[in-house]
């Protein structure tokens, strides 16, 4: 089997951590509903990544509705950048992980595990 290069590039990855604190759910000027959060991701050795996350309209509500800090989660998304000014007028970058509206979100609760995917 040959691989052919191709100017296609695509983003599909999966997250399994700990919420590091409570959702925050919002509901914007526009009406869309947004929930940010935390996930901690332990690594190899000991250590761990804070991963800042975003989701939006029907997964912001059910991560709103099924987590709490230390709930342990598994979404599916994509890396999402943005540049903007802060206050003071200095330019900012950010990186979150922007959880997919159509992949798999899957919430652990001991031996109880509560799956919500494309399929509804």
């Amino acid at each position: 089997m040959s691989i052919k290069p191709t100017n296609k590039t695509f983003q599909r990855l999966m997250i399994c951590g700990r919420l590091a604190n409570d959702p925050v759910f919002r509901v914007l000027d526009s009406g869309k509903t947004v929930c940010n959060f935390g996930l901690i991701v332990n690594l190899e050795y000991g250590d761990s990544d804070y991963i800042p996350c975003v989701a939006w309209e029907q997964k912001a509500k059910l991560i709103k509705e099924n987590t709490e800090k230390g709930s342990l989660v598994l979404c599916e998304g994509k890396i999402k950048s943005s540049n903007f000014e802060d206050s003071e007028k200095r330019k900012q970058f950010k990186l979150q992980f922007e959880i997919s509206p159509k992949g798999e979100t899957v919430f652990f609760e001991g031996m109880i595990e509560r799956k919500e995917g494309s399929n509804g």
